[in-house]
């Protein structure tokens, strides 16, 4: 299996930049205020909590799960 190789979208470095600086800001906030950080960890696991269910709700209901398939260039073989 061949593993292709691109360079990122501007905006999604943009993101990823973005996402970088929030994540070290919430970290020295964290060092600074700890109860602080206990709190933002109880709520971004809620909320993780809460979108899961959702997720697996919906997934239920309609009967479509989740697929990934990986792409390969080579045909495949017949088993035997």
């Amino acid at each position: 299996m061949e593993v292709e190789s691109r360079k990122m979208p501007g905006w999604a470095r943009a993101l990823a930049v973005v996402v970088g600086l929030v994540t070290l800001a919430a970290g020295f906030l964290v060092l600074m205020f700890p109860a602080l950080g206990l709190l933002f960890v109880v709520y971004i696991l809620a909320f993780a909590l809460i979108l899961l269910g959702v997720e697996r709700l919906g997934m239920g209901i309609t009967g479509h799960g989740y697929t990934v398939a990986a792409k390969s260039k080579e045909p495949e073989q017949a088993k035997t």
